[in-house]
């Protein structure tokens, strides 16, 4: 069974395996180059990008093999970012922020796409 742990300011991968093994951890990969505390993880579903959102209002896309950043973190307007998830095709990458904002993301380039989604009647989730 795998999992993920964020730690800190950064990512970190972990084969949990069994029950009986839970306390022995095996870190895989560490990304790291965040300013604040990581509060969401995404991973492509071809496992080529892994995306990750700040406190602080950034969003980062890593390489997993290399785990370095691809490109320089992406700045929201509203900080924190709560959530991030990836478009099935991995092209397009969203973010959501407090309390009732939606950024689109190209995932190739990190460039904003369009203005972000803010007229939701109730929080995002």
């Amino acid at each position: 069974m795998a999992s993920r742990l964020l730690l800190d300011h950064a990512i970190g991968r972990f084969n949990c395996g069994t029950l009986q093994q839970e306390l022995q951890l095996e870190s895989h990969s560490i990304f790291k180059g965040h300013g604040d505390w990581i509060s969401s993880i995404a991973f492509s579903a071809d496992g080529t990008i892994t995306a990750s959102g700040c406190l602080d209002g950034t969003v980062r896309l890593w390489d997993p093999a290399t785990r370095a950043p691809i490109g320089d973190p992406r700045d929201q307007d509203d900080p924190p970012v709560r959530d991030i998830a990836f478009s099935p095709d991995a092209k397009i990458l969203a973010s959501k922020s407090d309390p009732k904002r939606i950024q689109l993301w190209n995932a190739k380039t990190g460039t904003c796409i369009g203005e972000p989604f803010r007229k939701h009647d109730a929080e995002v989730k």
